[in-house]
């Protein structure tokens, strides 16, 4: 992981994993290009606000470790039998 500013599609399963890290970034509906470039305008014209939610995501990623996440999948599977 490093530091770089993203957007995202405001999908579930990205919109779950904001929710679960605590992190903001900017989402983008991904059916709608002009929703894409309003986005990608908007993160030029603010980009230490971008800078500053992948300083955030970063650090909650640094602490997030590989067990954790294999914990956490383990659990998923086994609610959905």
């Amino acid at each position: 992981a490093n530091r770089t500013p993203i957007i995202m599609s405001n999908i579930p399963s990205h919109n779950d994993q904001l929710k679960f890290f605590n992190v903001k970034c900017i989402l983008f509906d991904p059916m709608n290009p002009l929703d894409i470039a309003d986005k990608m305008i908007y993160s030029i014209e603010n980009i230490s606000e971008l800078r500053a939610n992948a300083d955030s995501i970063f650090y909650s990623f640094e602490t997030y470790t590989w067990e954790q996440a294999a914990a956490r999948y383990l659990e998923i599977f086994k609610r959905s039998k």
